[in-house]
């Protein structure tokens, strides 16, 4: 599973913790399948942003967006919906998915600890999901 792993002692990725139900209400999972996980922000009741590399690429019917659940895991909470469209910025400049995918992780450590790598990252790295 590409080194990431289902934690049961409520420590998560990057050292989060698990949310209560209800505690982000306006944050989603995003999945593109069959195997990607992003999240993103609900900010009107048809669009949720989120980050560009995380849907380049992508067709439509490949995206779903997973909304009142704390993980993946709580089944009974969760909605799900489809997606209509992906606005990604003309002017977004991608880089590989391997090498935008590991600076997200690893820039809030780097921003804390080091030097910071958000020269490496694509710039526009937005996207909007209706």
């Amino acid at each position: 599973m590409n080194g990431w792993e289902i934690s049961t002692d409520g420590e998560a990725v990057l050292c989060g913790k698990l949310a209560k139900p209800g505690q982000f209400k306006y944050m989603v999972a995003i999945e593109i399948l069959p195997w990607s996980i992003c999240g993103g922000a609900i900010i009107t009741p048809e669009h949720i942003l989120t980050a560009g590399h995380c849907v380049y690429g992508t067709r439509e019917n490949r995206v779903v967006v997973i909304a009142g659940a704390p993980n993946n895991l709580e089944f009974e909470m969760r909605e799900i919906r489809t997606i209509k469209k992906i606005h990604i910025p003309g002017d977004y400049e991608p880089q590989t998915r391997e090498v935008s995918r590991r600076s997200c992780c690893l820039r809030p450590i780097d921003w804390i600890f080091g030097p910071k790598i958000i020269d490496i990252m694509p710039k526009n790295d937005i996207a909007i999901l209706e």
